[in-house]
């Protein structure tokens, strides 16, 4: 893959994908239109000008495009790498200092918002997607969960069983920091484009770490989550992660599930977080 992630770098297809129909179609990985205009060529083929000659690879040769079959070939091979690289490449993990106090004198920590367990539909009882309702015994089993010595893993149990039958999600949101009354900028845990398809469970593709976070204080970390749909897009829930959440999590190994079931009508039910205190 490395070497064909060069490729697609050396033929521009991770700024702009070939396309393998015509000229304007939308590129698959993006979001934005690309364009590729097409040279002629003395054998009365088309051929994009950006791979017209051997471009070389991992010691190896890529031949020039020789035919129109050939092209569309590489079209659909260039749609396919631009999105894995260009998904490989991307940016993931981005650090965001917490404001500070300079009377502070509390502990620091760094927190990132990694994943999220949702509710099997909205707080009316019906599913994410279609029409249809959630089953009852679903909705009292993750009731007796949510109140159980086990909700996390209760109601992971409760999902998965029923999961085949529900129309899921695709969320994706944002998460924003407030310190000593000053609101940071609202960032991406995943973009639109970026929702993660089919699913109560997503682990978020931007994990913004926050550091110096001061937990000794009333800092406020807000996840907004919504469902992407094709017409207009539902809410799935704001959730407040507050300072006894964030020292819960500094007690736990690995990701603490911070439970928010009361702030969102039930439709998200945890929000994952990561912590560690800053020596």
């Amino acid at each position: 893959m490395k070497q064909i992630c060069e490729l697609s770098r050396a033929t521009g297809g991770t700024r702009k994908p070939v396309s393998a129909a015509t000229s304007g179609s939308e590129g698959a990985a993006g979001g934005g239109p690309s364009r590729v205009q097409r040279a002629g060529t003395d054998d009365g083929t088309d051929r994009d000008p950006r791979v017209a000659s051997a471009t070389s690879v991992g010691g190896g040769q890529i031949p020039p495009l020789k035919t129109g079959r050939t092209y569309i070939w590489m079209g659909v091979l260039a749609l396919t790498v631009t999105a894995s690289c260009t998904n490989k490449d991307r940016p993931r993990d981005r650090e965001i200092s917490a404001p500070l106090d300079s009377s502070y004198i509390g502990r620091l920590a760094t927190v990132q918002v990694t994943e999220a367990i949702i509710g099997p539909g909205k707080s009316g009882g019906t599913q994410w997607d279609g029409v249809g309702q959630v089953s009852p015994i679903l909705l009292s089993s993750l009731d007796r969960a949510l109140v159980g010595p086990d909700p996390v893993g209760d109601v992971l149990t409760a999902l998965s069983r029923h999961s085949a039958s529900l129309g899921k999600p695709d969320p994706y949101g944002t998460v924003q920091l407030t310190a000593f009354g000053i609101v940071t900028d609202r960032v991406p845990l995943a973009t639109v484009e970026d929702a993660i398809p089919d699913t109560f469970v997503p682990s978020w593709p931007y994990r913004w770490r926050y550091t110096n976070v001061p937990i000794d204080s009333d800092v406020r970390i807000t996840v907004d989550l919504l469902d992407r749909d094709l017409m207009s897009d539902d809410a799935i829930g704001v959730a407040e992660i507050v300072p006894s959440d964030l020292v819960q999590a500094l007690r736990s190994r690995g990701t603490f599930q911070v439970q928010v079931d009361g702030q969102t009508e039930g439709q998200l039910l945890f929000v994952g977080i990561d912590a560690a205190e800053q020596k």
